[in-house]
């Protein structure tokens, strides 16, 4: 339930919503949800789990094991940082939003909150954050039993609410726009990348039980990631058959609080729960990430500087993309997990210094790879981040770190089999029969 709630965001469907036409294009949806299900599941959860399981390690012994001391430690110690500050800023900035929805507009003529308002919705923000995040990591998954539960049905409530408009919108579309937008590649992945291999800390216990890693795939991962997203678009596409402004600017948030007449207040302050599981989440992984132990003052101390990070954030108009830029590394990280998984499953083989800097080598190569986008012209102005080249750079980091150490452990054999030792055991070997 821990990962189900990090998928079913308000964030994230914010995002995913803007792309509601593919509700006329329901076959390519699904192959897409597919292979995402199927690539998160597979090469970013199963087989990094399953490594550990083959070294007998938890999840950070692995990173170190496989790109060196020196990576793995600018890895857990401003990798995972930046980018949980940059989730926390994003999903932060929705919550206030919904509680400034909910507390205080009422109508459209009323002024926006000043910063008394501000300071009270952070100090409520702050209240259900700070507590979880010095809390153990067992603690923190069971707090989120229940405001998962709540996500699901504010989610699916909105979707119902809206489903008998959109056959009109989706004539609409095959009308007018005949060709699907870029697919849902950007945001749903650089979103679940992150907290789904990061998992592996929760349960590198369970790694040599398939039934458990099998039920957690299936019920955390699969089926919330093909809900968020068939939820969004429909709820989108049926909130442009209730109003066309929505067809021109998709905003999930927006849309559940203006039917005002229909509670919408309540409907974007149950809408806040679903962003608590993941900002619990981000100011969890900063704790351990930058404190030695965790304790409620280490929670507060942390939950307070990521709060000041957001409005900084936000202040500078970067919390639409930072925490997409963050999230680059994960998935060729999880691509040399990977490559190392395929390669160490030959008995006897263990990696060296060497082997590790190629490892960083190739993690750095499927950086690269998944920035691409960003610096081609090719690719219009609105589209940012998207389509980012996530599975690209995973089968970059894959695929070097497979062959180099394939390469590697096969130079290794024939100079072992050619070296003086070898060969003067082999002639003794040979000569022996001769000379009894």
């Amino acid at each position: 339930m821990l990962y189900a709630g990090l998928v079913v965001n308000a964030g994230l469907l914010e995002y995913v919503g803007m792309d509601y036409n593919l509700a006329a294009h329901p076959v390519r949806l699904s192959l897409t949800l597919l292979l995402y299900v199927f690539f998160l599941c597979v090469g970013v959860f199963y087989i990094p789990v399953r490594l550990g399981n083959l070294n007998g390690s938890s999840f950070e012994h692995v990173v170190k094991w496989c790109v060196g001391d020196k990576a793995a430690w600018v890895f857990q110690r401003f990798i995972v940082p930046v980018w949980a500050i940059a989730w926390f800023a994003y999903v932060s900035f929705f919550a206030m939003l919904c509680m400034e929805l909910a507390f205080f507009y009422r109508d459209s003529s009323q002024p926006g909150p000043g910063i008394a308002r501000n300071i009270l919705i952070a100090v409520v923000w702050f209240a259900l954050i700070a507590p979880a995040a010095g809390a153990p990591l067992p603690q923190l998954a069971r707090s989120s039993v229940f405001v998962a539960k709540v996500s699901f049905a504010v989610v699916l409530g909105l979707a119902v609410s809206s489903a008998k408009y959109v056959p009109n919108t989706v004539a609409w579309i095959n009308y007018e726009v005949p060709a699907p937008m870029l697919p849902l590649e950007s945001p749903l992945l650089f979103w679940a990348v992150p907290p789904v291999l990061l998992a592996g800390q929760f349960v590198h216990g369970y790694g040599s039980n398939r039934r458990a890693l099998t039920k957690v795939m299936i019920v955390g991962i699969a089926i919330p990631l093909a809900f968020a997203a068939f939820a969004a678009v429909l709820t989108m596409a049926g909130a442009a058959g209730v109003d066309m402004r929505y067809s021109k600017i998709p905003e999930y948030i927006m849309y559940a609080y203006a039917r005002t007449h229909q509670l919408g207040w309540v409907k974007v302050l149950l809408l806040t729960f679903t962003l608590l599981t993941a900002a619990r989440y981000a100011a969890s992984l900063s704790v351990g990430s930058l404190c030695r132990e965790r304790s409620l003052g280490a929670g507060a101390v942390i939950t307070a500087i990521l709060l000041a990070a957001s409005f900084g954030m936000h202040a500078i108009d970067w919390r639409n993309y930072a925490w997409q830029y963050a999230a680059i590394p994960f998935a060729p990280l999880a691509g040399v997990l990977c490559g190392a998984f395929a390669v160490t499953r030959a008995p006897g083989f263990a990696l060296d210094s060497r082997d590790q800097h190629l490892s960083v080598l190739a993690w750095i190569a499927g950086c690269i790879t998944t920035c691409i986008p960003t610096w081609w012209t090719g690719y219009p102005a609105y589209s940012g981040m998207k389509p980012a080249w996530v599975l690209l750079g995973w089968t970059v980091s894959f695929t070097a770190t497979y062959l180099a150490r394939t390469i590697r452990r096969h130079s290794a054999n024939s100079l072992n089999r050619r070296s003086p030792e070898v060969v003067k055991a082999r002639l003794d070997t040979t000569d022996a029969p001769r000379s009894s």
